[in-house]
């Protein structure tokens, strides 16, 4: 786990191409977290699964578990995992809010315009394969977390909403889609940046679609 302090800092962009990343608002943190350093992989995953916190092993396409991030996780198969973590480390472990995961993966400074080599997304390195890869095999950004642009797209705890600027949406069971952050070994360079963000329905399951956890300092 990674500390982040509170602050505030402006979330989004204006993109005329991708208008569900606009438009630019200012967006609080406003309480210390810390975040997890790498995607919750297939033998963190298999723990749970070991101790009944979380259903079954998801699907690996035979690309191999291990160090690779889980795929093929809902939204509440990521939640049932941070409830599992919780109740056995006593900390309270919840997924990312989008700000939160915004705030982490831009590092404290601008991301990078070139991810080429840096960053797990489609033909994006020498030894690209349109797959995953094992975690932390790529630099990490200014706060030392690894593949928060690439390699696997993330689930936060917020519900969908289609602009920054659009009525927010309280995060409840009611909800029928979450947002997720992040490019993936799928998608082009263009999308390996902080402001990419999507819904799926939470019971969407992908190959590109994985999660990693936060913990409050307060």
């Amino acid at each position: 786990m990674v500390e982040l302090p509170s602050g505030a800092f402006i979330m989004g962009r204006n993109a005329p191409d991708r208008e569900e990343e606009g438009p630019p608002v200012q967006a609080e943190i406003e309480a210390p977290f810390a975040i997890a350093r790498t995607e919750v992989t297939f033998d963190q995953y298999a723990l749970c699964v070991e101790e009944g916190g979380c259903a079954e092993m998801p699907f690996d396409r035979q690309w191999g578990m291990g160090d690779r991030p889980v795929i093929y996780v809902t939204w509440q198969d990521a939640v049932d995992y941070a409830a599992w973590l919780s109740e056995k480390t006593g900390k309270p472990y919840r997924l990312p809010t989008e700000e939160e995961w915004e705030f982490a993966a831009r590092g404290g400074r601008p991301a990078p315009r070139d991810v080429d080599g840096r960053v797990n997304c489609y033909k994006c390195w020498e030894g690209w394969s349109h797959k995953s890869e094992p975690v932390a095999q790529f630099p990490p950004n200014g706060f030392g977390l690894y593949d928060m642009l690439g390699n696997v797209m993330e689930w936060t705890m917020d519900c969908w909403r289609p602009r920054h600027d659009a009525p927010f949406i309280p995060s409840s069971a009611e909800c029928e889609e979450r947002t997720r952050k992040g490019g993936s070994w799928y998608f082009k360079p263009s999308v390996a940046t902080p402001t990419y963000r999507y819904g799926a329905k939470v019971q969407h399951k992908g190959y590109d679609i994985g999660f990693r956890v936060v913990v409050g300092l307060e």
